[in-house]
């Protein structure tokens, strides 16, 4: 019990809880084909736009992945802070994100770039290295990285 001038605290644990399990193609992710292949079959039978988070240890390998955002036809509102909390609970090396755009072109937005510089900040902070950015499309073999040397940078500036 409290005692004058005392406050009582609530003390907490954060842990992740498994939600399942996906079969994927392959467990270590050396490229961009293998990253979006990835990406792909977690977001390929979604008519919705998903974001999705793949854990990466420190041999490239996805050790797990979260669903942080479910969107609409149109997009899915997402913050750093969505894809870190995660990551950092799970004690990820690194991290690989991406989403499918249910339209079938993977060219990404302007949002979708904004985002990605915000979040490739927001990882430099917390010492957590952002890999790529993957966007797929619905129902098709398309995929776009958005850092890809030089094309973020040309969008951004257009």
């Amino acid at each position: 019990m409290a005692t004058p001038n005392t406050y009582v605290i609530p003390t907490y644990k954060c842990k992740m809880v498994k939600d399942g399990s996906v079969k994927l193609p392959q467990k270590k992710m050396s490229n961009f084909e293998q990253a979006s292949d990835v990406i792909r079959k977690l977001t390929d039978s979604s008519p919705v736009e998903l974001f999705i988070v793949c854990y990466v240890n420190g041999q490239n390998e996805v050790t797990g992945t979260e669903i942080t955002a479910k969107g609409g036809q149109h997009g899915c509102a997402i913050t750093a802070r969505d894809v870190l909390r995660g990551a950092i609970i799970r004690g990820a090396s690194a991290i690989i994100v991406g989403h499918n755009h249910p339209s079938g072109d993977p060219t990404p937005s302007r949002e979708d770039i904004t985002m990605t510089l915000a979040l490739q900040e927001a990882c430099n902070v917390v010492g957590l290295p952002l890999l790529d950015h993957i966007v797929v499309a619905f129902g098709t073999t398309q995929a776009y990285s958005i850092l890809e040397l030089g094309s973020l940078m040309a969008q951004v500036e257009s």
